[in-house]
Formats: C-alpha cells, sequence, structure tokens
C-alpha cells in the first residue's frame, strides 16, 4: 500500500535508463559502449528549449499510446536532442525488446524509428538548466579532451536529458554526448 503513495510534486513516470557499459572513467569524462537499439525520432525547429519541449510533448504522446496499436511504452531514458541544419532532432529510445516490426506505428506521420547499432559514447554530466550557450562551452570542453586523449569522433555532440526531478532546476540531470571510433 505505501507503495502506491505518490506525493503530490511527483508526478512523473519512472524511466527507465538505457543500459550500457563504461569503459574509461577519466575526470569528468566517461566513455562508454551502449547496445544496439531502436529509437523513435522527430524534426523540431526552435532554440534548444522550445524545441525540446515541442519535440518531447508529441514523442511523449506517441508513447502514452497515441498509435495505431493505442499501446502504451515507458520511456527509456535519456531522450536525446540533435542539432541539424535546420533545426533540432529529438529522439527517445523503446523498449529493448523491439525492433522495427513490432514497434507501434505512429499516428504522427512525422515521427520515424531508427535502429542504432553498438556504439561508444564520451560523455559529460552538467546539472541545472541548459542553454545554448552552455551547450556549446561544454560540447567544445568535451571535443577538447577527446582530441587531447586521441579520440576520434563519430558524431556531432548532442544533449541525453533525464528526468527532471521535483522540477527544481538544481536537479535537472544532462549529459553532452559525441559518439567516438
Amino acid at each position: 500500500m505505501f507503495n502506491s503513495f505518490r506525493l503530490p510534486f511527483s508526478g512523473f513516470k519512472k524511466r527507465r535508463p538505457q543500459k550500457y557499459k563504461v569503459l574509461l572513467q577519466q575526470g569528468p569524462v566517461e566513455i562508454r559502449m551502449y547496445p544496439k537499439t531502436l529509437k523513435a525520432k522527430l524534426s523540431v525547429t526552435g532554440n534548444l528549449e522550445e524545441a525540446f519541449t515541442t519535440g518531447f510533448k508529441t514523442l511523449k504522446e506517441y508513447l502514452n499510446g497515441n498509435n495505431f496499436k493505442v499501446k502504451k511504452m515507458p520511456i527509456t531514458g535519456p531522450v536525446l536532442q540533435i542539432p541539424r541544419a535546420d533545426g533540432w532532432e529529438l529522439d527517445i529510445f523503446l523498449p529493448a525488446n523491439m525492433d522495427p516490426s513490432s514497434a507501434p506505428k505512429p499516428i504522427n506521420r512525422f515521427i520515424k524509428f531508427e535502429a542504432i547499432p553498438q556504439r561508444k559514447v564520451a560523455v559529460m554530466s552538467h546539472y541545472g538548466t541548459l542553454s545554448q550557450k552552455q551547450f556549446e562551452k561544454i560540447s567544445g570542453e568535451l571535443q577538447e579532451w577527446l582530441h587531447a586523449h586521441n579520440f576520434m569522433t563519430g558524431s556531432v555532440a548532442r544533449v541525453a536529458r533525464f528526468t527532471k526531478l521535483l522540477n527544481l532546476p538544481i536537479f535537472f540531470k544532462q549529459e553532452i554526448q559525441i559518439d567516438v571510433n
């Protein structure tokens, strides 16, 4: 009975974190190995925060059953936000047991699927709100660290966003991630 008790300000669903293996941890940087997975993605316009708000709402509706199977799925964190020439791409990872043929077809025709192979990812964590300027600064620091340690980058920098615990900005966890070869 106590397990079902929820405080009024804790109205968020628990997200399952995407599994990974830490290969190297040095200072503020981690190098991780992620398994292959399937993501649902959506292109959006706007600045960093506007694009996230708009895109995440649409992707969350898909996960909450706005699909042709009317099937709800848990959010597998993090939610990725990737800069593109014409805006941003927002990605959510689908449950590990899904592939493109078993994932519910989205009603929103702008949501697409992409299979992601196993990959090595460099990560720097950030707590608090994240502005475009901070994203660029931390991305630059991560790229400098990778260059200094002889890692070849395999993608542009992206933001990985996690649950906003209690909606207090000091608890917002984000990571800047870059694929490495």
